[in-house]
């Protein structure tokens, strides 16, 4: 919420007062630092020409506003959607909403309480349907990532169906070498889930370390950071590349992934044909 700060509004309101040029609600103003000591300067009012702005009190609970710094107190929001204010406001100071109170966006939950806006629960009052909700942790549904606990290494898996309705997908924690996994999301940070071996349904692949130089690979995910799964060299089947470090300046490539740089560009001749693709 975009408010003044403390040491600011004290700041402003002692340079108002050295230049006196204080002003009192319902005033002419051309910008809120006349107004410093009363509120805001309300470009929606009508004052005296050549001014068209007004000195406004700054609202609490349930007073109208456009912006969020139109609202004076901790924890406050201006709410678009109860549109309960007077024209020119259509808008309200509301509270920040706790755990199973309305919402609209995550903005309107309260702050570091680890909450986020659920859409799906539909539990709130006109013309609020969503629902301030406390993030899942391992075993509890979900409907993307964003619902799981930070810190704990989750993913939303989608593969199990083990929620409740209107839920299907449940908080679970990445994999370590050998667990099962459907794609590299759901393994633990440097694994990548390897394809080519044969899992328990309904994940069929399992998370392997990801290759160092000279060991065999399938795509670019499979290797460390700074290497590439070079296809021209040959490795053992199922796999027949091998992980590669990545190509300085001025070598000659075909994509992007084999550069250091990450830019493999058309290279022209001194007779401006372009022959190769090179490094950057």
């Amino acid at each position: 919420m975009q408010k003044m700060s403390s040491a600011l509004l004290i700041a402003t309101i002692l340079v108002v007062v050295l230049l006196g040029a204080c002003k009192s609600v319902g005033e002419a103003c051309r910008n809120s630092i006349e107004c410093a000591l009363v509120g805001y300067c309300d470009n929606s009012n009508s004052g005296i020409p050549p001014y068209s702005n007004t000195c406004t009190s700054y609202s609490g609970e349930g007073g109208e506003c456009r912006e969020a710094f139109h609202c004076w107190g901790k924890d406050l929001y201006c709410d678009s959607r109860l549109g309960q204010g007077v024209p020119p406001f259509t808008n309200t100071c509301t509270a920040l909403s706790y755990e199973g109170e309305p919402c609209v966006t995550a903005d309107h939950c309260i702050e570091n309480a680890s909450l986020y806006c659920d859409s799906r629960l539909g539990r709130g009052v006109p013309p609020f349907t969503d629902t301030c909700t406390a993030l899942s942790y391992e075993g509890e549904p979900c409907v993307t990532v964003s619902h799981c606990a930070t810190g704990f290494d989750l993913f939303c898996d989608s593969q199990p169906g083990g929620g409740i309705s209107p839920y299907t997908n449940t908080c679970r924690a990445r994999g370590r070498v050998g667990a099962l996994c459907a794609n590299s999301r759901h393994c633990e940070s440097g694994l990548y889930c390897d394809s080519s071996r044969e899992g328990a349904p309904p994940f069929t692949d399992i998370c392997a370390a990801r290759g160092r130089s000279g060991q065999t690979c399938i795509d670019d995910d499979h290797c460390v950071s700074d290497l590439f799964c070079d296809s021209r060299q040959g490795g053992a089947i199922p796999f027949t590349d091998v992980c590669t470090p990545r190509l300085a300046s001025g070598y000659a490539c075909t994509r992007n992934q084999q550069c250091l740089s990450l830019n493999c560009v058309p290279f022209e001749s001194v007779q401006g044909v372009t022959t190769e693709r090179v490094c950057e």
